[in-house]
This record gives C-alpha cells, sequence and structure tokens, in this order.
C-alpha cells in the first residue's frame, strides 16, 4: 500500500514540475531550474532517508517510529530485491558506509533523472507546438 502511494505522490510531483517548467520561456533557463530543482530534491531525500534508515537500524524502539517516516523518502528506489544494487555485500543488520553512499547517489540520481526527463518533455511539446505554427499540422507532409 506505500509503495503505490509513494508512486503516486512521484507522479503528481512531476506533473507539478511539468506546470512550473512550462512557464519557463527560455531553454536554458528551463534545464538549468530542473537541473538544480533535481539536485537540491535529491540531496533533501538522500539526507532525510540515510539519517531515517540509520536511525532504524541503529536505536531504540521509541526513536524508530518517526524514523521510519524518514526512511520512506527513499521509496520507490529503495524496494528492490536484495541482491539488487543498493544491497550488495550487506546484511539486514550490517548497514555499512557503502549502503548510505549507493542509497544517497540513487535517489540523488533519479530525482536528476525525473527532472530532466520532465524538461525534455516540456522541450518536446513545446516544438511540437512551434512545428504545427510554421509548418501545419502534419509533420510527415515536408
Amino acid at each position: 500500500m506505500i509503495l503505490p502511494s509513494m508512486l503516486v505522490v512521484w507522479l503528481l510531483a512531476s506533473v507539478v514540475l511539468f506546470v512550473f517548467l512550462q512557464r519557463q520561456k527560455d531553454r536554458r533557463a528551463r534545464l538549468r531550474l530542473a537541473l538544480q530543482i533535481g539536485a537540491v530534491v535529491g540531496a533533501a531525500r538522500a539526507i532525510f532517508a540515510c539519517a531515517g534508515w540509520y536511525v532504524v537500524t541503529h536505536a531504540d524502539i521509541w526513536l524508530q517510529f518517526p524514523a521510519f517516516f524518514l526512511a520512506l523518502v527513499a521509496l520507490p528506489e529503495a524496494a528492490w530485491d536484495k541482491s539488487g544494487l543498493l544491497y550488495q555485500g550487506t546484511s539486514s543488520a550490517d548497514a555499512d558506509f557503502g549502503l548510505y553512499a549507493r542509497l544517497g547517489a540513487m535517489l540523488v540520481a533519479s530525482s536528476l533523472a525525473i527532472s530532466i526527463v520532465v524538461a525534455l518533455a516540456v522541450d518536446v511539446l513545446r516544438w511540437g507546438r512551434v512545428w504545427r505554427r510554421r509548418w501545419g499540422s502534419n509533420p510527415h507532409s515536408i
């Protein structure tokens, strides 16, 4: 139940980012803004998720409940099987620095990728509108 809800949150955030980036007129400014948003969101997700994951695995029971909500920021990327990239060479009780580094890098990279894909989608739609305005509605007729 948590994973589908996190995917819905990601979808809504992508739509909000799409609408926000559509208002930018300059292509370079739009891509720069998408990179900045992706990096800041990815870094925030990495910090919160790694802190929450660390507290869940190392703290007493009364700290684990709020830390679990911080660790949920890592979804859906951290929902991989134990044979995936995130868990290479670690057991469930042993969470070393490499796990947190891989988790943080994966969260930053996925946030950057989503924001760049959304910015490129805005560019493609904008290019299609320009094409139809200049050369008609059928781009294959030329």
